[in-house]
């Protein structure tokens, strides 16, 4: 997680160098040392390479999301969001399914991470058929590079009342629907009685039947906007999610779960157009790397800490099931805070810009 905050830093300097040579970059770094984990042999070698693993794959995430809103149309730009963030789950379910020939082989775990360097082939077909983002080269041209410290403009600027909506809707975000990601299969297992396998095989199944959500949200948020297609998506996540963690079964148990990660996850790609699309190409690079490396990864990092410690505590709350039920609903907060920004959905980047004057 600290890598992720790291990636702040290196997201910001899109707003100077470019949107191209930042994603070539961080493509590049992450498989590097991606690859390079594959060679740790000490706990401090592996975290190491790791922080930098992960600030150069979540800098490559907030790029390519820079560069989709910049570039594509914007009456397409909600379902191409929903796009990437199934492109993202595919990786994801790949990795699983790797790891399944890879353990019992000789390299066991070492296997999956010279697995990750298979972007750097992928890397040279971007430094040739990549273009700079139009808007970006725009913005270069009328002399709107930053001059100074790109996050103390975002933070002083005009467009601060943004950012601080954006940043508390990603750290409420995060911090209900990671939470629960990481810490089902450990309810379930302590406090449902599943077996590991079964646990495991309930939270893989109800991710590929909730996989959907990605392009439905995608879609919708293109035709009824982004306000509307959030809050139906996050409060019915928060509905879900609540039985998810409340309900005994078998079925029930995991059609709770599989309607928690549709309209859950599915809120992601309303979360990921917003983020970016709300802020001035000079700025939108550090604006997204603000609210999502630091106040996401902040989000996160908190339900991570607080769920473990309040199913610990002797009370009304006292279970893994009660904790995460609680905690996601902070999707409510976030819905509350995404309908204070204004719609997006059909507008040109440049008519959602705040005047300086």
């Amino acid at each position: 997680n600290l890598g992720a905050l790291f990636s702040l830093f290196v997201i910001a300097i899109g707003d100077r160098v470019g949107r191209r040579p930042l994603l070539i970059a961080t493509t590049l770094l992450y498989a590097l040392f991606t690859g390079l984990t594959a060679a740790a042999h000490s706990v401090a070698t592996f975290t190491a390479i790791q922080f930098l693993a992960r600030m150069f794959l979540v800098s490559e995430l907030a790029v390519a999301i820079t560069i989709a809103t910049e570039e594509f149309p914007a009456d397409r730009r909600g379902r191409i969001m929903g796009s990437l963030s199934l492109l993202g789950a595919f990786g994801l379910i790949a990795v699983v399914v790797a790891y399944r020939f890879v353990a019992h082989t000789s390299l066991g775990w070492r296997g999956l991470y010279l697995l990750g360097a298979i972007p750097l082939v992928a890397a040279a077909p971007l430094r040739t058929r990549l273009r700079e983002s139009r808007r970006w080269l725009e913005a270069k041209a009328r002399g709107e590079r930053l001059r100074r410290t790109p996050v103390r403009l975002v933070l002083a600027g005009p467009y601060r009342r943004r950012l601080l909506l954006v940043s508390g809707m990603l750290f409420c975000f995060d911090f209900a629907v990671l939470s629960g990601a990481a810490y089902w299969t450990l309810f379930a297992r302590n406090e449902r009685g599943l077996p590991a396998n079964t646990a495991n095989a309930f939270l893989a199944a109800a991710v590929v039947i909730g996989l959907p959500g990605y392009v439905v949200a995608g879609r919708l948020q293109d035709r009824w906007g982004r306000r509307r297609t959030g809050t139906l998506f996050m409060l019915t996540g928060t509905a879900f999610g609540i039985a998810a963690f409340q309900v005994h079964g078998h079925v029930p148990m995991l059609a709770a779960l599989a309607g928690a990660v549709f309209f859950g996850l599915g809120g992601t790609p309303v979360i990921n157009a917003v983020s970016s699309e709300l802020f001035a190409t000079e700025i939108r690079a550090t604006a997204l790397a603000v609210a999502r490396s630091f106040f996401g990864t902040l989000g996160a990092s908190a339900g991570l800490f607080l769920v473990p410690r309040l199913a610990a505590h002797r009370g009304p709350i006292g279970s893994y099931g009660n904790a995460l039920a609680l905690a996601g609903l902070a999707l409510v907060p976030a819905a509350i805070l995404l309908n204070r920004l204004p719609e997006t959905s059909g507008r040109e980047l440049e008519d959602l810009a705040i005047d300086p004057d």
